[in-house]
C-alpha cells in the first residue's frame, strides 16, 4: 500500500489541489476514495477564500484558510489537535484558532 497524497496550489494561489491513496480522508474531501487526478482540496470552500498555508504529513493534512486552521485525516496521535484520537475524513476546524 501507498500511503502518500500530494498537493499543490493553482496559478492563482488561491485554490489548492490534491491527489493519492486518501487512506485516511487526508485530501478533505470527505471520502476515503484515492484520486489519480488533481481534485479540489477543502472542496467545501469557494474559490474565493484565501489559503494561506498547507501542510500534509503521510496520512493527514491542515491548512489555514481566512485565518482558520482546519484539519483532517488519520489521528492516530492526535496529529489533528482536536483533543481526541479518531480519524476525520472531513474537515475539522481547529476550535482553538479560528480566526476573524
Amino acid at each position: 500500500n501507498v500511503y502518500l497524497s500530494t498537493a499543490l496550489f493553482s496559478e492563482e494561489g488561491e485554490t489548492a489541489y490534491a491527489w493519492g491513496s486518501n487512506t485516511w480522508g487526508e485530501l478533505s474531501d470527505g471520502t476515503r476514495a484515492p484520486r489519480d487526478a488533481p481534485a479540489a482540496l477543502f472542496p467545501d470552500y469557494p474559490t474565493t477564500t484565501t489559503t494561506a498555508a498547507l501542510a500534509f504529513g503521510a496520512l493527514h493534512s491542515a491548512a489555514i484558510i481566512n485565518g482558520s486552521l482546519y484539519t483532517c485525516g488519520r489521528n492516530l496521535n492526535g496529529e489533528l489537535g482536536l483533543g481526541f484520537t479518531s480519524g476525520r475524513a472531513e474537515t475539522w476546524q481547529q476550535p482553538s484558532l479560528v480566526g476573524n
